[in-house]
């Protein structure tokens, strides 16, 4: 009996054992051609890329495999991830990754090659604006990206003195593929790429538009412990719009259209340094103040007292951040002085009403409030 009883404990602890171990790693498996065992460059990246990330994103971690089948963990798959294959003999390519979950399998196909040409349409009037032809733009840089505007870049080059350039050494049959091309002076452009359904057009024309450069200067208090060129500025809603400033703090943001205004922000900033708002200016300079800031961390509560997952929170109109499976949330960043937390949850079914909490808080530079309380309520 007490073999018995041993034996199964001991099954059970295995059973569960493996559960974990499958729902904290992901197994990737590659197909390459029978005759052939490429040395993979692996490159991970997060996958929630967004407008206040820089593009393409800071990679996670990277890794080089001869093996078909690679299991990953946590520290390069944290939930999602993307992963960027590179081998030679085959075309760069991208996957979507989930911790817990096998994608399908990669195939590993023969580098594609794209000719497009750069160029800037000439107009002139008569009886309204009219193109008279094109002129070509010369060291553009094309990217080839993967995964949309804010995706990871598989293959690049730059035009030529007529603006034609060649891009080689991507998967061109994945879909989600387009051009990113970023030319000093002019607006940058998205354009997308036919998926494999559709029919490529054999001359790809990029048009670019001619824009002038905000410049500005990066003001760091001296408390900070940060040095201007430390610091990534990002143009909000503009992928791959972003520079560093020089040591004296002097900033140029280069590719923003003519007819707006971007909002800057600061990337990769410690928790408690803050940055105060601001925007481009065209035909003058704009002041990026960065000073320390304030963290504030708690716990989302339903009108039970329990503990709402899925809950976004924010103070001001900085950025939202949804609470975990506890209900616990952190935001960071904070600029000093009195504020209000604010949270809202919504009910899956579309009949539920949501629910509201919001506390006023008092922030000072390097202060860390935590055990915050947001008490949902109609």
């Amino acid at each position: 009996m007490l073999v018995v009883v041993t034996t199964a404990a001991l099954s059970f602890g295995a059973w569960k054992w493996r559960q974990y171990y499958a729902a904290n790693h992901v197994v990737v498996r590659f197909d390459a051609p029978a005759d052939q065992s490429p040395e993979l460059d692996l490159t991970f990246f997060p996958d929630r890329l967004a407008f206040s990330s820089p593009s393409p994103p800071p990679p996670l971690g990277r890794m080089t495999s001869k093996e078909s089948t690679v299991t990953l963990g946590a520290d390069l798959v944290p939930e999602y991830s993307v992963v960027r294959y590179q081998g030679e003999g085959f075309g760069a390519g991208f996957a979507n990754l989930r911790l817990g979950k096998s994608p399908k399998v990669i195939t590993l196909r023969g580098a594609a090659t794209l000719t497009a040409r750069v160029a800037e349409p000439v107009y002139f009037w008569c009886m309204g604006w009219r193109c008279a032809g094109f002129r070509p733009v010369v060291g553009a840089e094309v990217f080839v990206m993967g995964g949309g505007e804010h995706g990871v870049d598989l293959a690049r080059a730059e035009t030529d003195e007529q603006g034609v350039v060649t891009v080689s050494g991507y998967d061109g049959q994945l879909d989600a593929l387009g051009l990113r091309v970023r030319a000093s002076g002019f607006e940058i452009a998205h354009q997308r790429l036919p998926s494999v359904s559709e029919s490529t057009p054999e001359d790809v024309v990029v048009t670019m538009t001619r824009t002038q450069p905000r410049r500005g200067r990066v003001v760091v208090d001296a408390d900070v412990g940060l040095q201007p060129q430390d610091l990534l500025v990002l143009a909000r809603g503009l992928p791959g719009v972003q520079a560093r400033p020089d040591p004296s703090g002097r900033l140029v943001i280069d590719h923003v259209g003519a007819d707006i205004e971007a909002r800057l922000i600061c990337h990769g900033l410690p928790d408690t340094v803050a940055y105060d708002e601001a925007r481009t200016v065209r035909g003058g300079e704009f002041e990026l103040r960065v000073s320390r800031g304030a963290t504030v961390a708690g716990r989302v509560l339903g009108p039970d007292l329990r503990a709402m997952p899925n809950a976004v929170v924010w103070i001001e109109q900085r950025r939202a951040v949804r609470t975990d499976q506890d209900g616990s949330f952190k935001l960071t960043n904070l600029l000093p002085g009195r504020r209000t937390v604010e949270a809202q949850w919504r009910p899956k079914r579309r009949k539920g009403e949501p629910l509201f909490a919001s506390r006023p808080v008092t922030l000072t530079p390097g202060l860390r409030l935590e055990r915050v309380e947001l008490l949902l309520e109609k």
